[in-house]
């Protein structure tokens, strides 16, 4: 089987930290498993945060592309925090 790629223009969509203002919210490794959608733990990426952490229905940064929200596979694929803070 082969995959095919091709160049496509989408937004990248973040939640800015609502305690700094600074950084911006990224998975950590907690996630609730709440009825009928899950909820995962964020952190700030602004090392000098010591906000608490933030709970979303969906995992950040996202992908937006033509009106369509999608989550970046390697945050969902594996349950560990998200280290790259740099997408």
């Amino acid at each position: 089987m082969t995959i095919a790629k091709k160049h496509i223009e989408a937004q990248l969509v973040e939640q800015q930290c609502t305690a700094c203002n600074k950084g911006v919210y990224r998975k950590a490794l907690d996630v609730i498993y709440t009825k009928p959608t899950p909820q995962y733990e964020h952190k700030c990426s602004n090392p000098e945060c010591d906000s608490e952490p933030a709970y979303f229905t969906v995992i950040y940064p996202m992908v937006e592309y033509k009106g369509k929200m999608f989550m970046l596979a390697d945050s969902i694929r594996f349950n560990e925090p998200s280290s790259n803070t740099s997408y």
